[in-house]
């Protein structure tokens, strides 16, 4: 069983990714639902915490619907590898380059790199690893 002291870090944690995402998709209060096991965005793309320590964060992503955006951003102190496990993800990186990652491949994104993206198919999930954990994403101004 939980101690109190560990239930309050483990909200304290919550509250800080729900921020985090807040910030990321320049969200007001309605267009994000908390659910048992993640966050909706936008009731478009649902975000689900697996895993995470001081050394890595695991969320698995679902595009519930259509072609939706991720803002651009950066990640200061993490690797992020975007693993497809289903469907197809279009990323654009900062220098202007771009890929289209398929089911089954990774694309790592070095820190400090912005990139944005979108699903291609309805239904698209991927897992993003951080390596080390991130909590605060750097949106990128005047995103597009």
């Amino acid at each position: 069983m939980l101690s109190l002291k560990e239930v309050a870090k483990r909200i304290d944690r919550v509250n800080v990714r729900l921020d985090a995402v807040k910030t990321l998709f320049k969200l007001g209060e309605d267009e994000i639902e908390e659910t048992i096991d993640g966050l909706l965005v936008n009731k478009h793309i649902d975000l689900k915490h697996i895993f995470s320590n001081q050394n890595v964060s695991i969320t698995l992503v679902s595009y519930t619907s259509g072609q939706k955006h991720f803002p651009t951003h950066a990640h200061n102190d993490s690797i992020e590898y975007l693993i497809i496990v289903n469907g197809k993800l279009f990323v654009k990186f900062q220098d202007g380059s771009s890929r289209v990652v398929m089911r089954g491949e990774c694309v790592a994104i070095p820190r400090g790199v912005f990139h944005t993206g979108h699903s291609l198919e309805e239904g698209t999930q991927l897992i993003a690893v951080c390596v080390p954990p991130e909590i605060a994403y750097i949106p990128k101004e005047n995103d597009e």
